[in-house]
């Protein structure tokens, strides 16, 4: 299995800001490697700091730093303006740069469980406006069945469900898509809240 400086990610998200970093330099050194050009044999050769230098400006020491950190051998965290000229020109979204392998299990377990609560999406969105504010919310609590958990994992499951409902639903603009976002912002917001209630209790 190729080396891609994530496998410290794979069951955890970073727990400190040097671990995000690292995890960012990680992200965009495979991201630039995977988005090159390909050749005749169908193996790509990965950009060169030259090449996007060319293309947005970025210094050429600014990538270098990017890919092999400072004096003290640390990644280097770029400015935002920076990732945004990066994801741009890697033809990535921003977000996806600061997922990591954990992120991105608990994404996929999220789809997977979506029809869970595709049902109650139906109920509570029904044929109204729905609400960004709380309609998330209100499918979680239909939808998710009654056990004895920790005070604190529910806690956590509706304050995260009640900031991805309103993130997610804020852009819903027919029903159908507020029903499809409403069950996913639930869907996640468990998972999630699972995953960190997961790895805090360790």
């Amino acid at each position: 299995m190729t080396d891609t400086g994530l496998d410290c990610f794979q069951h955890q998200p970073p727990k400190d800001f040097y671990a995000l970093r690292a995890l960012l330099t990680a992200n965009l050194i495979n991201a630039m490697k995977a988005a090159s050009e390909l050749e005749g044999d169908g193996r790509g050769n990965g950009l060169t700091d030259t090449a996007v230098h060319k293309r947005t400006g970025i210094a050429r020491s600014t990538l270098r730093r990017l890919r092999s950190g400072g004096s003290d051998g640390m990644p280097r965290a770029p400015r935002l303006e920076t990732l945004f000229e990066l994801s741009q020109q890697i033809g990535i979204p921003l977000p996806f740069l600061l997922m990591g392998p954990h992120d991105w299990q608990v994404l996929g377990s999220s789809i997977s469980d979506i029809f869970y609560y595709s049902d109650a999406a139906k109920h509570v969105v029904g044929d109204k406006p729905c609400d960004p504010k709380r309609t998330a919310l209100e499918v979680l609590h239909r939808a998710h069945y009654n056990k004895p958990e920790p005070q604190e994992l529910t806690n956590l499951r509706q304050r995260l469900c009640l900031i991805l409902g309103r993130q997610m639903l804020a852009g819903a603009r027919t029903t159908d898509s507020a029903r499809l976002l409403a069950a996913l912002a639930a869907s996640l917001a468990n998972q999630a809240a699972a995953a960190t209630h997961r790895a805090n209790s360790n």
